[in-house]
């Protein structure tokens, strides 16, 4: 009874890992993901051409508020969404219009500080921190890049919780029995 329970809960754990969904729009232009795993929590993200201050309220709103969380963000997009054909070719992605390679900036802590996410057609990808100097918050990024829109994933009760679940509370039923 306790290797069927053990087998269970292994194959109840594998149920609930799950992989990044990419975002498409019309033409198969890559426009985010869902359930970009960063350092063990779920986000989504979205690649959007438009100013700091009305992507980001006032320029001040960031999911990310240090260096390394930024950077692991960035990591996360180059391992888990720059894939296939979107790591191939960069203009495959929203907003960025060179082929050569896309910048994907996430900002973080105060106006300015960015972690890169450098998607390279055909080269290797990097990731890196900057600060845009002389920023404009009105105006857009720049042709060679987007920003990357970071949101915390909802996080429903899935589906192999339920099963572990009920599979505990019949365990308990049938010890209970004997």
């Amino acid at each position: 009874m306790l290797k069927q329970t053990l087998a269970l809960l292994s194959l109840t754990l594998s149920l609930s890992v799950s992989a990044a969904t990419l975002l498409f729009d019309g033409s198969y232009q890559l426009t985010g993901a869902t359930d970009v795993n960063v350092d063990g929590t779920n986000y989504d993200v979205a690649f959007v051409d438009g100013s700091c201050n009305s992507l980001f309220s006032g320029c001040t709103d960031f999911v990310f508020t240090s260096s390394t969380e930024a950077l692991s963000a960035s990591q996360s997009l180059l391992d888990q969404v720059f894939v296939g054909i979107y790591d191939d070719y960069s203009a495959t992605t929203a907003g960025v219009e060179n082929t050569d390679f896309g910048n994907i900036v996430t900002l973080y802590g105060a106006p300015g500080l960015v972690a890169i996410a450098k998607n390279t057609s055909g080269q290797i990808d990097t990731i890196s921190l900057g600060v845009l100097q002389n920023i404009n918050f009105d105006s857009t990024y720049n042709p060679l890049g987007v920003y990357a829109v970071w949101s915390a994933t909802e996080v429903p009760v899935p589906a192999a919780a339920w099963l572990l679940g009920s599979a505990l509370i019949g365990l308990v039923s049938i010890k209970r029995k004997k």
